[in-house]
């Protein structure tokens, strides 16, 4: 018995030319096509007021505790939106301060006391104290960052939620 060999080359001299290339590029083409695309930007479901190019300053934290907010509503959203009988969600998160971030201090402290007495039996004492306060900075010279050993996130004031099914008694209770 003879082993046929499923690519036979010699059958390929018989297809012209254009046949192969018009198979090829077909080839190509669903590779490309199967090769995993990045999603286009959505636009952003909780626009911020005054958005469009912000200029940020970095010093407050403005940046920081608007993305905070906004990661915390889209993922109020997200969880809102699985639960039954919840519909369309619509999340408004306020807060309350814009959170604090502690620098670092070099604090010296000294103390002086001292007691005198006069020739008439008299005795006073003083005391003298003295207190230095620099914050520290994570490079060298006061031009580098400072550094920050603590920093706490921003504290939510209010949450607003308006999503369809809230007419249920039930689904209200759980959204609460």
């Amino acid at each position: 018995m003879k082993d046929k060999n499923p690519f036979d080359f010699k059958k390929l001299k018989n297809i012209p030319r254009s046949s192969l290339l018009i198979a090829g590029l077909f080839g190509i083409l669903l590779l490309v096509i199967s090769l995993p695309v990045s999603k286009d930007k959505k636009a952003d479901p909780f626009p911020i007021q005054g958005s469009g190019e912000q200029s940020v300053n970095t010093d407050t934290g403005q940046s920081d505790r608007i993305s905070y907010q906004t990661q915390l509503a889209r993922q109020l959203k997200q969880i809102l939106s699985a639960m039954d009988g919840v519909g369309d969600v619509e999340v408004m998160i306020t807060m309350k301060d814009s959170g604090e971030r502690v620098l670092g201090k070099d604090i010296s402290d000294s103390n002086e006391s001292s007691t005198e007495e006069d020739s008439q039996g008299g005795k006073r004492n003083s005391t003298r104290s003295s207190s230095e306060e620099q914050t520290i900075h994570s490079g060298e010279g006061t031009t580098s960052p400072p550094f920050v050993t603590r920093e706490d996130l921003p504290r939510v004031e209010g949450v607003l939620v308006a999503a369809g099914g809230g007419g249920d008694p039930v689904v209200v209770k759980n959204i609460s």
